[in-house]
């Protein structure tokens, strides 16, 4: 499993910030079993993603921003490499890239655009929670 720390500047008055973001990319493998054991409570949004895919590459760093919007949510992202057929199948992917939101009970797949704004509205409406972070503007434009 690889940790992949990101930053993020957020300018506030004349202070800058640097918030960490954190996005674990793991295995087709260990995102079964992390969402097999889905803590009481627990939201989690995976990302399935291609790295030969230029939708995928693009779609990335927007990925990456809602890590950081929802630090609530565990976010995790499997390249297609890492995992085989059988659990893209399991998940209901058929493309690249694909988001699925998780908690104890159930499994959404996002059908949506790729841009931000959508995806934020997706969060909300999926897991009834806002966004953490005051720099969603800064996202967007």
């Amino acid at each position: 499993m690889w940790i992949v720390y990101e930053t993020e500047k957020v300018v506030a008055s004349s202070v800058v910030l640097i918030i960490p973001c954190l996005l674990l990319k793991v295995s087709g493998e260990a995102i079964d079993t992390e969402l097999n054991l889905r803590r009481r409570g627990a939201s989690y949004s995976i990302l399935f993603y291609a790295a030969w895919c230029p939708f995928s590459s693009k779609f990335r760093p927007i990925f990456q921003a809602l890590s950081t919007m929802y630090p609530q949510i565990h976010h995790f992202s499997v390249e297609e490499s890492s995992a085989t057929p059988s659990l893209f199948s399991r998940y209901g992917v058929r493309g690249f890239p694909a988001i699925l939101l998780v908690n104890e009970t159930t499994m959404v797949r996002y059908r949506g655009s790729k841009d931000l704004s959508s995806l934020v509205d997706f969060y909300k409406e999926t897991t009834g929670t806002n966004n953490k972070s005051s720099c969603i503007h800064s996202f967007i434009e």
